[in-house]
């Protein structure tokens, strides 16, 4: 059953409606746009929703309920090295060094070197230290 938004579920997938994603790539789209959309995971979709429920922590000023939110969704997801970063920063930015240092380790050992993400874990990690020392 689709909802308001031309979006229904289906055995842990999420798939848009045809007449809906025409609407938003622009008139007779839809056809081709559903060829590029693959399934959502609900893990992925959890993954979405913690975001959504980070942001308005952050908007809000709060930065304990933020972090509480990313220590969730990153047990949710742990392969995921940007949700890693993301802890990071909060934790950085809310002064829990040590937490922010292990973020950005695990960040690091799910990341390529070279990569954009590593090289910010890196460079965010080296901070962390000069700051300790």
């Amino acid at each position: 059953m689709y909802g308001t938004h031309g979006v229904r579920t289906r055995a842990g997938a999420i798939f848009v409606r045809h007449e809906y994603a025409g609407k938003a790539c622009g008139r007779g789209a839809g056809a081709e746009v559903m060829q590029t959309l693959q399934p959502v995971t609900d893990a992925e979709v959890l993954v979405r929703f913690q975001n959504n429920l980070e942001i308005r922590a952050l908007q809000r000023g709060d930065n304990a309920r933020a972090i509480e939110i990313a220590q969730r969704t990153v047990l949710v997801a742990p392969g995921r090295p940007e949700l890693w970063v993301d802890l990071a920063h909060l934790n950085e930015d809310h002064g829990a060094l040590e937490a922010a240092r292990k973020a950005y380790e695990a960040c690091l050992m799910l990341t390529k070197t070279g990569s954009s993400l590593h090289n910010e874990a890196a460079l965010g990690l080296q901070g962390l230290k000069r700051r300790l020392n």
